[in-house]
């Protein structure tokens, strides 16, 4: 699970965005859920691995922009 604390100076933490590999392929490509915040369960991401952690951070915040349209 990647886990991804939001805060201001590191003392006053602001929320925190969970991000849960629920399923390995043989291909390479996993697809993982939001899990915080909630409202994200059904919009599953797929992701390769070795893309990093940063580019899975940024599908996963796509997606949650633009659900708050």
């Amino acid at each position: 699970m990647l886990v991804i604390d939001i805060s201001v100076n590191r003392i006053e933490k602001i929320d925190t965005i969970l991000i849960h590999r629920i399923e390995t392929k043989s291909d390479g490509i996993n697809v993982y859920r939001i899990e915080r915040p909630t409202g994200f369960e059904d919009r599953l991401i797929k992701h390769r691995y070795s893309d990093g952690a940063l580019e899975l951070l940024h599908k996963a915040l796509h997606v949650i922009l633009e659900g708050k349209k």
